[in-house]
């Protein structure tokens, strides 16, 4: 593999390791990937949502020398200025917003959050008060019925018994 067949595009420190992005050809990419493959599993992560590997900091020297274009990318930011003042002002000035993190809200789920009137992902005190707002509106002894009491409780029950799960 030679440094001209692979560019990083991403090499940012991170507090615990390093985000990289390559581009490159398909060979190139599967004989990158056999190296990030072969280091063990807690100094590696492949973040497919960006399109990134997340590399421990113990590993990275490794790496670096079986990829070239890795190995200069890693000899420039050890090259980088000391100074704190340029790193702060350049840290700021480089800052481009995140994704998102994703999350999956399965598809019954969804619909107890409609039945709340709420947005998919709304959080577990946004789901108590739209179960109180409901129940003082559907209640039977406030003129409601039966059934609707039972969905407005079977939804909220079901939302956060799903977010205590997922936090």
């Amino acid at each position: 593999m030679e440094a001209t067949d692979l560019r990083v595009l991403l090499f940012e420190a991170v507090e615990d390791g390093f985000l990289i992005a390559f581009a490159g050809g398909a060979s190139v990419f599967s004989s990158a990937v056999r190296f990030f493959v072969g280091l063990d599993p807690w100094q590696r992560r492949w973040i497919a949502e960006e399109r990134i590997w997340w590399i421990s900091q113990d590993a990275i020297s490794r790496l670096a020398r079986r990829i070239p274009a890795l190995g200069e990318a890693l000899e420039q930011w050890h090259q980088r200025s000391p100074s704190i003042s340029e790193d702060v002002s350049s840290f700021y000035a480089s800052i481009r917003p995140r994704a998102q993190r994703r999350v999956y809200i399965p598809r019954d789920i969804e619909s107890a959050y409609r039945v709340l009137h709420l947005p998919p992902g709304a959080s577990a005190e946004d789901v108590t008060q739209a179960r109180r707002a409901l129940a003082r509106q559907y209640h039977p002894d406030a003129g409601g019925g039966h059934t609707m009491m039972v969905s407005i409780n079977l939804a909220a029950d079901s939302i956060l018994r799903w977010l205590s799960q997922t936090v």
